[in-house]
């Protein structure tokens, strides 16, 4: 049996069949906080040593406009988080636990109160006691670390959550031996194992028989594999199934150990140590023409090869992030392969295709496996975080109703901000050049009072993201994105790169994690919070369906008597396969959230202004996967 997912184009989602590679709003002015503080309880918070309550109520506070008490709570807070971050490191606890800690101390204590003319003099050279014991700490766990995969991943997930100070500057270069990478098929064969996974007994033509489907998957460490979370969690069953590894003429019981349906993820451990094992060198550039490799074992043959070229790579198929299409033929029975250059450099893992085309296959980028490592090897229970917002573009739409955000901002005015290059993404801190620079995206500046609130969700409260920080991409050199290198690495969906960027490094965040977001000429603060399982069903469960027509549609809507105006379309495919424009009205007749389907069931009438009003009956589909919430 074939698992099927649905294709995006544009916000409605065509009804065209995917099938995994194995063998089987518009305004409302709500306040959204779902926690109110009471501020005659700071002793009694402050004494909870709650690390989620104390957080909140400090931040809940900032904008308080008695301001002794606003300096009372924040000594309290850097007394606490330094303890924490102190105690943590003592106390040898997890390492998300220390980079938490760590992120929220600096935050508060130097970004927060940054005067933004002494911006200058916000870089590495701050010398302070908890950065020098986070540099030895850092350097100490990167040294004691043997695994390949898990030093690349390491380093660069603590560059991409904290790209200041340069927290790995103290790591030695490590140099993996030569030996112990891939250099042909025969050691590729000895790293590719059959994953079997036992749903148990099915009846077909009134005939008992076992129900097994089979995917692939190969060796990241002795004892550890990577293969596909489909191919090992049974939707109908909402749970994992049996799985077992065969590795050459053996068979191994395996245990799941971590899943992640946003990746479609999972590790596997067996009771057995891969004498060859050996690992793949990780593809250092990705580019359309890429010629690839795909091993596997399509319809039980194991240990099959296919050849193609990477056809694109940013496909949104998944609701963090964007994967990458090739040519490669793929069949049930892959999924979880993977799939590498004709150097044995590890391009991503194999894990979808389209029934009716011919060779439109999917993969999932490298860095989809390597950012879950830390939670398999520092012994992390695994979850997601989120701001609790949906962005298309280089827009924030919507804000998550119940979510506890707050924004305590502080005005950059007058601004000093230099235009570099109109039309592309901004930069916060040239931290190497000792620069402040901003590169708009429009001519347009969100206005936001100086005070503690909540961004509305809706078009009304449309924000036109200029920046998250500290979240921008990163050159090679030194960590930091310089204007120089801005105009190389910049490509037309740049603006959306950056978004998709910010989402992937959030969700990785800890819970609980000070957040910096530049709005307009505003830096705001929130809390990440726990990311439900599945954002677009939370989203409808909290709010109206009304309220979330701008995620549904990916446009701006007015209220126009008991439909919906189309104001302004975001993505031109809407107009393009749906023939919707500006001006034509929508309104929802019924909506059915389908949890066996994992999508919500839409029921839409339109009226197509262009056509005399004539209206027209729709079903929408959209998954519960659908992208855009960070």
């Amino acid at each position: 049996m074939k698992l099927k997912l649905r294709f995006l184009i544009g916000a409605i989602f065509l009804l065209m069949s995917i099938s995994f590679i194995s063998c089987k709003t518009t305004s409302t002015n709500a306040i959204t906080y779902s926690y109110f503080p009471e501020k005659d309880k700071v002793d009694e918070i402050f004494a909870s040593n709650d690390f989620e309550k104390i957080t909140s109520f400090y931040l809940f506070f900032q904008n308080d406009p008695d301001s002794n008490f606003r300096s009372d709570i924040e000594q309290r807070y850097l007394y606490f988080i330094a303890d924490q971050f102190l105690t943590s490191i003592e106390k040898n606890s997890t390492l998300d636990i220390v980079l938490r800690n760590f992120i929220n101390y600096w935050y508060v204590k130097y970004l927060k109160n940054l005067q933004i003319d002494k911006i200058a003099d916000f870089d590495a050279n701050i010398q302070d006691e908890n950065l020098i014991l986070m540099k030895k700490y850092i350097a100490v766990k990167l040294d004691s670390i043997e695994n390949y995969y898990y030093f690349k991943a390491l380093n660069q997930y603590i560059n991409d959550i904290f790209p200041f100070c340069n927290l790995c500057s103290e790591v030695k270069e490590k140099k993996f031996s030569e030996s112990k990478f891939i250099k042909n098929y025969s050691e590729l064969s000895k790293n590719i194992v059959m994953v079997v996974s036992d749903r148990g007994i099915k009846v077909e033509n009134g005939q008992s028989i076992p129900d097994i489907s089979l995917g692939t998957g190969f060796f990241i460490d002795y004892d550890l594999i990577v293969t596909n979370n489909h191919v090992v969690y049974d939707e109908e069953k909402k749970g994992i199934n049996k799985i077992s590894v065969k590795l050459g003429s053996s068979v191994f019981k395996a245990e799941v150990i971590l899943e992640d349906p946003a990746y479609d993820i999972a590790f596997l451990r067996i009771p057995y140590k891969n004498p060859d094992f050996k690992y793949f060198k990780l593809a250092s550039q990705v580019q359309i023409g890429l010629e690839v490799i795909a091993s596997g074992n399509p319809l039980g043959l194991s240990f099959s090869n296919t050849k193609g070229i990477v056809s694109n790579i940013n496909r949104e198929f998944t609701e963090i992030g964007k994967v990458i299409q090739i040519d490669a033929p793929l069949s049930p029975g892959n999924s979880g392969g993977p799939v590498f250059t004709p150097a044995f450099e590890l391009v991503g893992i194999a894990f979808a295709g389209i029934n009716d085309g011919q060779n439109i296959n999917f993969i999932l980028p490298s860095y989809f496996m390597t950012d879950l490592l830390m939670f398999a090897y520092e012994n992390i229970t695994f979850s997601r975080s989120w701001a609790g917002f949906y962005f298309t573009g280089d827009r924030i739409i919507y804000q998550m109703k119940d979510n506890i955000n707050y924004l305590v901002t502080k005005k950059i005015n007058p601004p000093l901000l230099n235009n570099v290059f109109p039309g592309h993404f901004d930069i916060l801190y040239n931290l190497a050049k000792k620069e402040l620079k901003e590169i708009p995206l429009s001519k347009e500046t969100p206005q936001t009072n100086d005070s503690n609130q909540s961004l509305n969700s809706g078009a009304n409260s449309e924000n036109k993201m200029k920046l998250i920080t500290p979240y921008f991409p990163f050159n090679s050199n030194n960590g930091l994105l310089d204007p120089d290198s801005l105009k190389a690495e910049m490509a037309d969906e740049s603006r959306n790169n950056i978004l998709l960027m910010t989402q992937r490094v959030i969700s990785l965040l800890p819970a609980n994690t000070i957040v910096p977001v530049l709005f307009g000429n505003n830096i705001s603060f929130f809390l990440s919070t726990r990311r439900p399982g599945y954002p677009v069903k939370a989203m409808l469960q909290s709010d109206s369906i009304d309220n979330c027509l701008e995620v549904i549609f990916n446009a701006k809507f007015v209220k126009e008597g008991d439909y919906y105006k189309f104001e302004e379309i975001y993505n031109d495919e809407l107009s393009l396969f749906y023939g919707i424009n500006a001006g034509d009205l929508v309104k929802v007749i019924y909506y059915q959230i389908n949890d066996r389907q994992k999508a919500v069931i839409i029921y839409v009438s339109i009226k197509y202004r262009r056509y005399g009003s004539t209206t027209q009956n729709y079903s929408i589909l959209v998954p519960f996967t659908q992208a855009g919430f960070f």
